[in-house]
């Protein structure tokens, strides 16, 4: 008898389990009210906004046709927070389904009294969810206690009176039939919750945690701003709003970010360090765009489960309120919907083009005002302007000069140059062998000699002409000047050069063409077999930085069977590939890291990272793009630790945009 006696009331809860203690306290909170709200269930599509009735017995049930959720509320008087604090649960009889009897516990703040809509105030997230028959050991008569800490400390600063609801975690509607109908737990009503009086316990900095009362953030990046260990306080228990409790700067000191450079302060990557939080941000990480005001947390622990939470910024609130967008339990190796959740975004004027500089820093033609415009992807800050005469086009930097080589449109028969030491334009017109040429395309040679895709407008004209399409490739100094006679040349899109090898590599719309070039003659050889298709409606191409291996970008791949794939190609012997780089849908744009270790590609869907010597995925993430939104090109910046993709913009759109995010620091596979 004395045994059954002791089984009874001891806790039957190990502490080993988290969220559930069994600790003596000081105090206890008088039971104000108790009861049970039941919830009939005549559509389960239908938001529930309040039970259907109120009724009496310990009940927390779930059946095919009602619920029944325990409701108590308990009075703390005048306290104000507390070190501890644990609500007792004296259990009457035990009601499993598949040996489980699962139960959460939510809380509000109340008011004192028992209503209808206490069946769903408070927070969507409960505090703690556990299996009834395991903490009990099957025992009916036994006490399960939960630490309440946290929820209470959250409730007490707006209301004495702290509510409780327990439920079954059971579906409705997949609650089997059977002997009895339900499945949960039936309560004694001598609910207790007791407490001891003090300053709210502190939580670990070393991770994201919510204890119910305070979300700590360690490690918190927000490009533009710093990085930070944040806490937030619940201001608001019954709608998730926080506040801004605390915020301990943690950026690396020195951080200039480039404020007040420009030109050929931008590609000098040592001169500068990048803005503070640009370069923490990492896959997973918690990170805060100051754009778009999201807070994202891809993985905080909480009530022993791990979950993803977004926040959103309420504007003007001082200190900073965030409201609870999101709250969904965090999938493993999962999580991410937009590659803005561990980067951000910059809405730019319309640009058919643009050149990576140093930390973020851009240089964009701006089609809406004729411009050449610098601006930092990731805080959205403007550098020099500088005014053209008309539409800018295509871009092409020469590092060691300083000078940008652009087109035009409507096409001119001038090779623009911007100096970026003196923010001057100026033009040459490019003729050769009595041809006057318009440029289409640019490829940067040495000691200034730029490769030049050229196409004459009188070719109709010349009878007989070696270029039936009008169409060359020239060579030209930084004068204007040729450097050997041009090249007649068949329907190429895009030239493209590499100093490593000394190749020059000419693309149509589906044939690729390899060139020989010796710098110290200046001339080109073909080279025999590589004028072949490798590819139909080809859209990009990239050369690895050690010269030997080329991603040229093709929607059905490149190979004569179509494919969702981009051939590591040999770049004179481009069927004699090392493998490939598989994508889910067709590729669009890639481009290879500095360390020639890692491949970045997209199909216009996701972005992915691929090892670059086995072609294994590291990993891939969703663009998340807008509707209509679609990718033109992947850059990596000067400093190659940022990805940057251009989305298409029309000459005469709105606005344009780029996305970024760290390049990840991947161990080779």
């Amino acid at each position: 008898m004395e045994t059954g006696r002791k089984i009874r009331w001891v806790l039957v809860l190990l502490a080993a389990l988290p969220g559930l203690v069994g600790t003596v306290q000081a105090e206890q909170a008088p039971l104000v009210q108790e009861a049970v709200l039941v919830e009939v269930i005549p559509n389960p599509a239908q938001p529930v906004l309040r039970a259907s009735y109120q009724s009496g017995g310990g009940w927390a049930v779930t059946s095919k046709t009602y619920i029944d959720a325990a409701i108590m509320v308990f009075d703390f008087g005048d306290k104000k927070s507390v070190s501890r604090a644990t609500l007792s649960l004296p259990l009457e009889a035990l009601y499993p389904r598949g040996g489980k009897a699962g139960l959460q516990l939510y809380s509000f703040a109340d008011d004192g009294n028992i209503d209808l809509f206490d069946y769903t105030a408070g927070a969507s997230l409960p505090i703690a969810e556990f299996d009834a028959m395991q903490l009990s050991g099957g025992n009916a008569a036994a006490t399960l206690a939960v630490d309440v800490t946290g929820a209470v400390n959250a409730i007490l600063p707006n209301s004495r009176f702290v509510g409780l609801r327990v439920r079954s975690s059971a579906i409705a509607e997949e609650v089997a039939e059977g002997v009895p109908a339900w499945t949960g737990v039936k309560f004694r009503s001598s609910y207790t919750l007791d407490y001891s009086v003090g300053t709210a316990p502190t939580q670990p900095v070393d991770r994201a945690r919510f204890d119910g009362s305070t979300l700590s953030v360690p490690g918190l990046s927000a490009p533009g701003v710093g990085t930070y260990n944040v806490g937030l306080s619940l201001a608001d228990p019954n709608t998730m709003a926080f506040e801004l409790s605390t915020a301990t700067d943690i950026s690396a000191p020195g951080s200039i970010s480039g404020v007040g450079r420009s030109g050929l302060q931008l590609l000098d990557c040592s001169a500068f360090t990048a803005p503070p939080g640009s370069q923490t941000l990492a896959p997973g990480k918690p990170s805060y765009n100051s754009g778009s005001g999201i807070l994202d947390i891809p993985a905080v622990l909480y009530a022993g489960k791990e979950y993803h939470l977004q926040l959103q910024t309420l504007a003007g609130s001082n200190p900073m309120r965030f409201s609870l967008l999101s709250a969904e339990e965090a999938q493993a190796g999962g999580g991410v919907s937009s590659i803005e959740q561990f980067g951000g975004s910059l809405v730019t004027q319309p640009t058919q083009d643009f050149v990576p500089l140093c930390h973020g820093w851009v240089l964009i033609g701006d089609t809406q005002n004729n411009r050449l415009v610098e601006r930092n992807v990731i805080t959205g800050e403007t550098g020099a302007v500088y005014p053209f005469n008309t539409i800018p086009d295509q871009m092409e930097l020469d590092a060691g000069t300083g000078t940008v080589y652009l087109s035009t449109h409507p096409e001119s028969q001038r090779m623009y140059q911007l100096d970026l030491g003196s923010g001057a334009f100026s033009y040459h017109r490019l003729t050769e062998g009595g041809r006057s040429f318009i440029p289409r395309d640019f490829a940067m040679g040495e000691n200034g000699n730029v490769f030049t895709l050229l196409f004459d407008p009188l070719h109709a004209q010349e009878e007989n002409g070696p270029a039936e399409e009008g169409l060359w490739m020239g060579i030209f100094n930084r004068n204007g000047d040729p450097t050997v006679a041009a090249i007649a040349l068949q329907s190429p899109v895009r030239i493209e050069y590499d100093r490593v090898k000394k190749h020059v590599f000419l693309t149509t719309e589906s044939n690729l063409v390899t060139f020989d070039f010796n710098p110290v003659s200046q001339t080109i050889t073909f080279v025999p077999g590589t004028d072949i298709p490798v590819g139909a409606g080809c859209t990009d191409f990239s050369i690895s930085p050690d010269g030997a291996r080329l991603a040229y970008s093709c929607p059905q791949g490149n190979e004569m069977q179509p494919h969702t794939s981009i051939a590591d190609m040999n770049p004179r012997d481009y069927y004699n590939t090392d493998g490939e780089w598989f994508l889910e849908g067709a590729p669009v744009s890639a481009v290879f890291d500095p360390s020639g270790n890692l491949l970045i590609a997209s199909d216009g869907a996701k972005l992915y990272f691929f090892d670059v010597k086995t072609h294994r995925l590291h990993d891939s993430y969703p663009l998340g793009l807008a509707s209509g939104e679609k990718v033109k090109k992947i850059r990596l910046s000067r400093d190659g630790k940022l990805v940057m993709i251009l989305l298409e913009s029309g000459i005469n759109d709105d606005s344009g945009k780029i996305y970024w995010l760290p390049l990840p620091n991947y161990s080779p596979l």
